[in-house]
């Protein structure tokens, strides 16, 4: 169980690399507790730029090591959202209450509106509000927790409301875990309705998910580095 390691020296004394040289996910897997050895592979480009010397651009590093990853890692937590492969309630409300949180972390107020909210063919399911000094914008949004397509209900009960003049101040957002169809996208542009799809939805998770509670992570299976667990 014993390792031949041969020091990197500087004028006679062991090279040291102060800890804010290194890049942020570098520093934060070193900060790992409990490991007495850790697998720094995928740091590798960066540890032999520091060790030769050379400054280490953590941008160009980053976009080199990170890119396939980021890309996996909305791939894989949009799949799970679709497949049921994650630990959010069942039904839609699971995915109802993970955009309440991502609104919360745009800053926006956010609450689930009750099925009784509107009448006839209308609904939505959760309302943002946000304000500042000048402005205040209010939106209703519709979340559709689907596999494959989302077809024209959830413009159709969007558009419902909108019929209702107590809400001509709301602009109007229909979210689906997956694709939009065609004739959905064409309705909602003509309402000015705005469309999130699957891969928006991935996106807006991976943009905030240091932000998100460790329950949700943990629901959504989101290690802390980040990456999907398996």
């Amino acid at each position: 169980n014993q390792r031949k390691v041969e020091f990197q020296y500087e004028n006679d004394c062991i090279k040291r690399i102060p800890r804010d040289s290194l890049s942020e996910g570098l520093q934060r897997r070193l900060r790992v507790r409990g490991m007495t050895v850790s697998d720094l592979s995928e740091f590798a480009g960066e540890i032999e730029q520091l060790y030769a010397g050379h400054a280490y651009d953590s941008k160009l590093s980053s976009a080199k090591i990170e890119s396939g990853y980021i890309e996996k890692f909305k791939e894989t937590v949009l799949k799970n959202i679709q497949n049921g492969e994650t630990n959010l309630k069942t039904g839609g409300i699971g995915l109802e209450d993970l955009v309440v949180e991502l609104c919360h972390c745009e800053g926006y107020g956010a609450k689930k509106l009750s099925k009784k909210t509107f009448s006839g063919l209308g609904d939505a399911d959760i309302e943002i509000v946000r304000s500042d000094r000048f402005t205040e914008r209010k939106a209703l949004i519709q979340v559709k927790h689907h596999q494959n397509e989302t077809g024209l209900q959830g413009v159709e009960q969007l558009e419902a409301i909108m019929k209702d003049q107590q809400y001509a101040e709301y602009s109007f957002i229909l979210l689906a875990s997956c694709d939009i169809s065609r004739e959905a996208e064409e309705k909602a542009g003509k309402l000015g309705i705005q469309l999130i799809n699957g891969d928006g939805l991935a996106e807006w998770i991976f943009d905030h998910h240091e932000k998100l509670s460790s329950k949700t992570k943990e629901m959504l299976r989101i290690s802390a580095i980040p990456q999907i667990m398996q």
